[in-house]
């Protein structure tokens, strides 16, 4: 059986452009209680200075009365962003059963700040992130474990999304939406 055929171009593209520079600090204290037991705390930021542009042209299906294959043109640029992102935390490393076992138990609290430009700010609620892990080190006396641990551990980690350095206000996001 023979039709008529048909061709689709959907040709897409997309470029990015990201400068990215970063100045950061902290500060940590550690308490030994005994031999078993050490206490750490610490605070510290990260200021990352971002601009971006992006452009590109993509295909996409436009819902209508009847639906519609069509391209879409799009342009964005985040000059000037601003990403101040604090944290601090407190962690206990212990020697539950010296040369056996040990746990690292600790709570990490991060909040993130962003600006664009002079007319654009947006405040983030600040998260916990608990966090444990225990290290077995097993007492056979042969090569194999002679140097090898195992760990079980869980924990919530937070981190600042690829993203956000794109963030600009006609995205309607208000302060701790995020």
């Amino acid at each position: 059986v023979t039709g008529d055929g048909y061709e689709v171009y959907a040709k897409s593209s997309f470029t990015q452009n990201i400068i990215k520079q970063s100045v950061q600090g902290r500060f940590d204290l550690d308490w030994s209680i005994n031999d078993n037991y050490l206490l750490q705390a610490g605070l510290g930021t990260n200021l990352d200075f971002t601009s971006s542009d992006q452009d590109g042209t993509m295909w996409t299906i436009v819902q209508g009365e009847v639906p519609e294959y069509r391209s879409i043109n799009f342009k964005s640029t985040a000059d000037d962003t601003k990403i101040l992102t604090s944290f601090i935390y407190t962690n206990l490393n212990a020697s539950l059963k010296p040369d056996l076992l040990k746990m690292d138990l600790g709570v990490r609290s991060d909040h993130a700040y962003f600006t664009e430009g002079d007319d654009f700010t947006l405040n983030t609620y600040p998260d916990v992130s608990p966090r444990v892990n225990f290290v077995l080190t097993p007492p056979i006396e042969n090569d194999f474990f002679k140097d090898n641990t195992f760990s079980l551990g869980s924990g919530i980690f937070s981190k600042n999304p690829f993203t956000v350095g794109g963030l600009r206000e006609d995205l309607g996001i208000e302060d701790f939406e995020l």
